[in-house]
């Protein structure tokens, strides 16, 4: 497998459905299959909730997925301190799209 996405229609009543995963391999890294699963990602939730925006939290450390998420359009709305898989708390960027047949589409 080179990469999955995973998003829950209506997560949040606000924000919308959550892009909660998405992950390329790094040997697939580089080669735009990050912005087709984030394309997919959009249309289906375009498809089933066409009103709906796309929301997602990425550790404010993580460099490289928020130039991947900035450079597809994702705007930062918030800042906050989430509970990390290993016990620790580090801080959260929430990016948004409001508008699904964004830029990242074509």
């Amino acid at each position: 497998m080179k990469g999955f996405v995973c998003v829950f229609l209506d997560a949040d009543p606000h924000w919308g459905a959550l892009l909660d995963n998405l992950h390329v391999s790094p040997s697939a890294q580089g080669r735009g299959l990050g912005r087709r699963l984030m394309a997919e990602a959009a249309r289906w939730v375009r498809q089933h909730r066409p009103q709906s925006r796309l929301h997602l939290w990425v550790y404010e450390q993580n460099a490289s997925a928020r130039g991947f998420y900035e450079r597809l359009g994702g705007i930062v709305t918030e800042h906050r301190i989430v509970d990390a898989p290993d016990g620790t708390q580090v801080p959260a960027i929430r990016y948004v799209w409001d508008d699904l047949g964004c830029a990242f589409l074509a």
